[in-house]
């Protein structure tokens, strides 16, 4: 008979649970008995043994072997509660009960303490840094922040110019009217990535004469334009001994005769991003505006600064209209946004 079948018929005939064998190859389930003066060996399970025989014969290939035992999946654990760990097997031995009681004591997850609005330190996870004004020093670490903080804004402005139909439309006509003049195939394929490269040098310069023009105005002299003047501020961020954010405000003019502070030149380093300093900025600046009984604080961005809309909104300002300042920008596809946020007087 094959071993295979052989297995098959002690699992069909006789119940796991009382079938038991030595642990000798010679066993009474392949022998007619064990020699004389041998010590008798403890039992083995026949479930274990039949596994094997099963293995090691065809049968495997049609379903002999034994189920698996199922493992018991740990239960959810309630939100704010570590998980509960037993340790059963140790019962009995010495310190165990101390273990399982300590086991069974819940964790709770304290809560981390966020910083309050006017706090100008950020959270221990992140790191910490600080808001404060403007010192003689910081001139050329604020220049150059503001001035990499605008021009990276330009690749945003040219994919949202490519993005556009009527750019599309405007190359596949230049195309198509060089290949009805000349003929030229390679021509053809050369016009687009030229005039690409035309439209990234043209949208490179509105960005670059806006930091040009404020480098000549009020950030060739900080301490005057904004320290010196009434109702104006400029701070800076530190983290680490380095200046990573500014921003300045400015009492804006109202045809209707209220009081309007305007936010401006705000930039924070790229690599200091997601830790809530620009956040942190726009809280000083409005601060600093309903101490001074400003009705609402007015700032400007464009329409490809989709950072810049995001944080805005979260905080609460309110788009109220869009421009667009010059023709260049009518053709491209740019606007500005134009952004309120409405404050209440002090208590």
């Amino acid at each position: 008979m094959p071993l295979w079948r052989f297995g098959a018929t002690i699992l069909r005939f006789y119940p796991l649970d009382d079938l038991h064998c030595t642990q000798q190859v010679e066993s009474t389930a392949f022998s007619e008995g064990a020699r004389p003066g041998e010590k008798e060996k403890e039992p083995v399970p026949a479930a274990e043994v039949i596994q094997a025989v099963v293995s090691l014969s065809p049968g495997r290939h049609f379903g002999l072997l034994l189920p698996r035992p199922q493992v018991a999946r740990p239960r959810p654990q309630p939100r704010g509660h570590a998980p509960q760990l037993r340790s059963a097997p140790y019962r009995g031995l010495p310190g165990a009960a101390a273990a399982e009681q300590e086991q069974d004591r819940p964790c709770r997850v304290q809560p981390m303490e966020v910083p309050a609005a006017g706090d100008a330190t950020a959270s221990p996870v992140m790191g910490h840094y600080r808001i404060r004004q403007f010192r003689e020093g910081d001139g050329e670490a604020v220049r150059d922040l503001f001035s990499s903080g605008i021009t990276e804004h330009a690749p945003a402005s040219f994919w949202h110019l490519v993005t556009l139909p009527r750019t599309g439309l405007f190359l596949l006509a230049v195309a198509l009217s060089l290949f009805a003049a000349t003929g030229s195939i390679p021509l053809v394929l050369a016009a687009p990535p030229v005039l690409l490269t035309a439209l990234w040098e043209f949208l490179k310069r509105p960005w670059r004469d806006y930091v040009e023009n404020a480098l000549r105005t009020d950030l060739k002299d900080i301490r005057r334009s904004y320290l010196e003047a009434d109702g104006c501020g400029f701070w800076v961020a530190e983290s680490a001994g380095r200046v990573v954010g500014l921003v300045a405000a400015r009492p804006a003019p109202d045809p209707s005769g209220g009081k309007r502070m305007q936010l401006l030149r705000m930039s924070v380093a790229k690599d200091q991003r997601g830790r809530g300093i620009a956040q942190a900025l726009v809280r000083t600046v409005l601060r600093f505006a309903r101490d001074r009984g400003c009705d609402a604080v007015l700032l400007n961005t464009t329409c490809v600064q989709y950072a810049a809309q995001k944080l805005y909104e979260s905080m609460g300002f309110r788009k109220m209209s869009e421009e667009i300042p010059s023709l260049s920008w009518r053709v491209t596809g740019l606007c500005v946004f134009k952004y309120s946020y409405p404050l209440l007087p002090s208590p």
